[in-house]
């Protein structure tokens, strides 16, 4: 074996990143003045939604040189930002081309490959991390294998000045793995969430699983209100209608008499839904 080698090792490199965004334009914020007597000073948003994306890097990449009787393990961050005043938020998933990160030249006609991990549970720390194999991990936690077809990343439900999602990609190699540069392509793809319709709730209930919460806009006031799928499969309000129950006047007026709930679930909404925090009736706000 000659000096340069030994000077190349295993290497991995490039793992290209190229950023998908769906997104609605939006026009310039307007500012309108009135007659010479009086100014009538507005802001104007357009209602289309804005969906800004930003990556920290169009490139990952993880330089690897093991030595004989050693592996070598790396990691890497791609750190992805959202911002939205779409009125229901966002959801950011990544797209992996392929799950093998595969070498750039063949070597006598074959293509050498660094797989995925193997789909597993409980996922892989440095120690067990599998040799000749990568993996990924959203925030921290154990490195898990990497996905086929699309994933998702976050989500958010309201409007966000910016969010933060890191994925840390990590790679494993020893001197069984020719050397080279190895890559695949991953897209990071942004989509503003639809909006809901309560009208709607019996075409869109079965898309959404139990513990899911999202907004719904009631198109006979125009108002948006946060419903989610509890434990009984049915849709429940979790604002109460927009009530503000901090108020002293609506407590006075909560009673049972005068509402088609319990004194029980009245105390319940009071109280901000007790140690759960979610503020819903036991009764008489569901759905179907």
């Amino acid at each position: 074996m000659n000096k340069r080698g030994i000077d190349m090792g295993n290497r991995l490199s490039g793992i290209i990143l190229a950023g998908g965004i769906v997104a609605a334009g939006f026009g310039l914020v307007g500012l309108g003045a009135g007659n010479t007597s009086a100014l009538d000073l507005s802001v104007n948003t357009p209602a289309d939604p804005i969906l800004e994306v930003s990556l920290s890097s169009s490139l990952v990449q993880l330089d690897l040189t093991p030595s004989m009787n050693t592996t070598d393990f790396k990691t890497a961050d791609l750190t992805v930002t959202a911002g939205t005043n779409n009125i229901t938020g966002y959801t950011l998933y990544m797209d992996v081309d392929s799950p093998d990160l595969t070498r750039t030249e063949a070597i006598n006609n074959t293509t050498p490959v660094i797989a995925s991990l193997v789909e597993n549970e409980q996922g892989y720390t440095e120690a067990n991390f599998t040799a000749n194999s990568w993996g990924y991990r959203i925030g921290s936690g154990n490195f898990l294998a990497i996905p086929a077809g699309n994933l998702t990343l976050s989500s958010n439900t309201s409007p966000s000045n910016g969010n933060s999602t890191t994925v840390t990609f990590a790679s494993k190699v020893d001197m069984s793995q020719p050397a080279g540069s190895y890559s695949t392509d991953v897209d990071i793809i942004a989509i503003a969430n639809p909006i809901l319709e309560l009208q709607d709730v019996d075409n869109w209930e079965g898309s959404i699983a139990v513990g899911q919460v999202v907004k719904a806009k009631d198109t006979r006031d125009n108002k948006y209100y946060t419903v989610g799928k509890m434990v009984d499969g049915r849709i429940w309000f979790l604002d109460n209608l927009a009530i503000d129950l901090t108020d002293p006047a609506v407590q006075a007026n909560l009673s049972a008499a005068n509402t088609n709930a319990s004194s029980t679930s009245l105390g319940y909404l009071i109280n901000g839904g007790g140690t759960s925090g979610g503020q819903y009736a036991a009764s008489g706000v569901a759905s179907g």
